[in-house]
């Protein structure tokens, strides 16, 4: 989880927080939080980061599963995820 890999590297939470203010929504069978999701993109995976524009309105969607080389998660695709489009 990408959240899981900036807690034990500092670069990358250095690298977050120069551009975002990270929001952690639980989903679970006990807690859907439907009323929050509703204003954002349907949700193919769990987790995703959704980011907003200043506006909150979604500008983009990327699923966890797009940090992975292979079956680990790849702090370089986090980096650059953070750096931006």
């Amino acid at each position: 989880m990408p959240f899981m890999t900036v807690a034990r590297e500092p670069a990358l939470a250095r690298a977050r927080d120069a551009r975002f203010v990270p929001v952690k929504v639980y989903i679970g069978s006990d807690n859907r939080n439907e009323a929050v999701l509703a204003r954002y993109p349907k949700l193919k995976w769990v987790p995703t980061l959704i980011e907003l524009d200043a506006g909150g309105k979604a500008s983009r969607a990327t699923p966890s599963t797009e940090f992975h080389s292979a079956e680990q998660l790849d702090p370089e695709r986090v980096r650059a995820y953070f750096a931006g489009p």
